[in-house]
């Protein structure tokens, strides 16, 4: 057989598409959409992870809405 490998194939796509495989800027005009903001404390949206790095990034605003999610769940 002289078929392609899966890598070789993903290669070939890359090169003849490079438009699509480039990361976007905003340069580009492609802006990500805003999510709605969720509260990681909140039962509804509960996140671990997310938790952790908004207490080592942001530790006054985890505590916000830490009291919220407690408020909201009174």
């Amino acid at each position: 057989m002289g078929g392609l490998t899966v890598g070789e194939w993903v290669r070939s796509q890359r090169k003849a598409a490079t438009e699509l495989f480039a990361p976007a800027t905003p340069a580009d005009g492609i802006v990500e959409p805003e999510l709605p903001p969720r509260n990681p404390f909140k039962r509804k949206h509960w996140n671990l992870t997310e938790q952790m790095r908004l207490q080592r990034t942001d530790p006054e605003r985890a505590a916000k809405l830490k009291r919220e999610a407690w408020d909201a769940e009174a």
